[in-house]
């Protein structure tokens, strides 16, 4: 169950887990990743040195690692039901070594796979080897030396054929159907839950203005209404490569099918478009995170171009379980194209992009799912704001509506309420005092006529939820004036008239706020609901981190 990833980075011949000299010794569970080839006698995951003898490596997952085992004059070893990806080459090696039995293997290479000494394996069986490149050879070998490659025969003891992985990036490996796994009964393999498991108990808050519910994170060190509050999802206050980032724009969470969490998030180097969408994964709910992971789709459009960045600005999953992302192609500051990527397997990976709405132009502002319709509010600083919605898991969307919302107002919210209506809301930039809203009846078709909610500690950015009978808004508390630039949370029993605001956190310098929300639990019957609160907070102007926070009904119990 241990989690290890970046090792070796100086030191060579080592591993993620290294045995000499070991006896009877089991390896089993553990996931090893991003384990760079650094020369000399190499680095690997799993490593059996010297006198290694009878030693079990099974239910292991390497991943991005060019040389998943080791092993070095070692003896009478068992490699068994382990799982080997790599984007580029791989290679099993085994140096002066002997009586090794693999079997139930899958090893998945971008490039070339090579077993280096093929002669000691004496028994070998069910393995899976498949290559995208096409090659898959064995080396003989005297001693150290590389004598010459012979190509491997697809048979009984590696089947050369593609494994159709379609997840594995979590830990949880999965395959699609018709995989040749099935019929060699390979073992599925799980370990999401490796890693550091130190359980941090939550500290609840009731304050004053929110009845019926309590807040918590899991950050002792953090408290409501000071500075900070919450639990850390991008710390941009550490630098990256040297450098100091930003997660401003583009906050957007959700929870998968499977229960795991995930926060988007910009990789910037300021309050600007001049970067890419990361991801921060949570298997714990919310307790710790799995950081900095580059949306390869964004990623790849800014090495591109970086002029012409894409981000992921909205998201939400389906009554079928399908993730839907909202990307944003900028040009400069101005946005040019939204375009929709889905996934079926919790964000292992995803078709598309596939074009927005006959290309729909305007901000991805806010989301919404009601059964099987989904809804996305498109908005702009100069109007209008427009209903778009999806009958087929995601796949096509339509403008449905045009919201009588002003055409000045704008960072628009949007949730289902208590009774399946739709409550839109805006911000209107000289009326902070105010949350403009309009609500649908009839499923986004007819607006009723735009109104105004008085707030006590203003609105900017504002996001909407319904949890449990109660409306929840929050956003900064404005961007003018006395009690400007913090974090502040709403509560109301009906959408429409909101009690005295909660300062969450901030420090009163511009700009940060920006936030999202999602209802968590929605796959398990057993537990209740609860909102998971994603909003930026400063650490240096202009430069901002990326924290979580939770509300949980009291009638759920701590």
């Amino acid at each position: 169950n241990n989690s290890i990833y970046r090792a070796m980075l100086v030191l060579h011949d080592g591993a993620g887990i290294y045995v000499s000299m070991g006896r009877g010794m089991i390896l089993r569970g553990n996931y090893v990743r991003d384990v760079v080839d650094t020369g000399g006698y190499g680095a690997s995951a799993y490593y059996l040195d010297e006198q290694t003898v009878d030693c079990l490596v099974e239910g292991n997952l390497s991943v991005r690692v060019a040389r998943p085992v080791q092993n070095h004059m070692a003896r009478r070893n068992t490699i068994r039901g382990n799982v080997f990806v790599a984007d580029g080459d791989l290679v099993l090696s085994f140096p002066i070594s002997s009586d090794y039995c693999l079997e139930k293997n899958v090893v998945v290479a971008g490039g070339k796979i090579q077993i280096a000494n093929p002669d000691a394996i004496s028994k070998a069986a069910d393995n899976i080897f498949f290559s995208e490149s096409g090659v898959a050879e064995q080396v003989v070998m005297n001693r150290y030396r590389k004598v010459k490659p012979l190509p491997l025969t697809s048979g009984k003891r590696w089947l050369l054929a593609d494994p159709k992985m379609v997840h594995y990036e979590s830990g949880r490996v999965r395959y699609a159907a018709g995989s040749p796994v099935e019929k060699r009964a390979i073992p599925p393999i799980d370990v999401s839950g490796a890693g550091c498991r130190i359980l941090v108990s939550p500290d609840y808050e009731q304050p004053a203005g929110i009845e019926g519910a309590v807040l918590y994170d899991y950050d002792p060190a953090t408290k409501l209404g000071d500075d900070v509050f919450g639990t850390v999802v991008a710390d941009f206050s550490r630098p990256l490569d040297g450098r100091k980032r930003c997660s401003h724009g583009g906050p957007v969470c959700l929870e998968y099918p499977d229960g795991t969490l995930v926060a988007f998030y910009a990789n910037t180097s300021s309050h600007n478009v001049d970067g890419w969408t990361e991801y921060a994964l949570s298997k714990d709910k919310g307790r710790t995170w799995d950081k900095h992971h580059p949306f390869p789709h964004s990623l790849a459009a800014y090495e591109k171009n970086r002029k012409r960045p894409v981000w992921v600005e909205e998201g939400l999953v389906t009554a079928e379980g399908t993730v839907v992302l909202i990307l944003t192609e900028f040009d400069g500051d101005r946005r040019v194209r939204n375009s929709v990527m889905r996934g079926k397997d919790c964000g292992a990976t995803w078709s598309g992009p596939e074009p927005f709405a006959d290309d729909a132009v305007g901000y991805p502002a806010a989301a919404a799912v009601a059964g099987s319709v989904c809804y996305v509010l498109l908005d702009s600083v100069r109007g209008p704001h427009e209903l778009y919605v999806s009958v087929d898991d995601g796949k096509t969307w339509r403008r449905r509506s045009t919201l009588p919302l002003q055409k000045d107002a704008w960072y628009g919210a949007l949730c289902v309420m208590e009774d399946g209506g739709l409550l839109a809301g805006a911000y209107v930039t000289q009326d902070e005092d105010h949350l403009y809203y309009c609500i649908s009846r009839d499923g986004g078709r007819t607006w009723g006529a735009q109104r105004k909610a008085p707030l006590d500690k203003k609105i900017r950015d504002p996001e909407l939820a319904c949890l449990d009978g109660k409306y929840y808004l929050h956003g900064r508390s404005g961007h003018r004036g006395s009690g400007s630039h913090r974090f502040v949370l709403y509560q109301s029993d009906d959408g429409i008239h909101w009690k005295s605001g909660v300062i969450i956190s901030g420090d009163r310098r511009f700009p940060d706020g920006y936030s999202h929300n999602c209802i968590l639990n929605k796959y398990d019957a057993d537990k209740p609901n609860e909102l998971m609160i994603q909003y930026s907070i400063i650490y240096e102007p202009p430069r901002t981190s990326e924290y979580v926070f939770f509300i949980r009904p009291t009638r759920a119990g701590p």
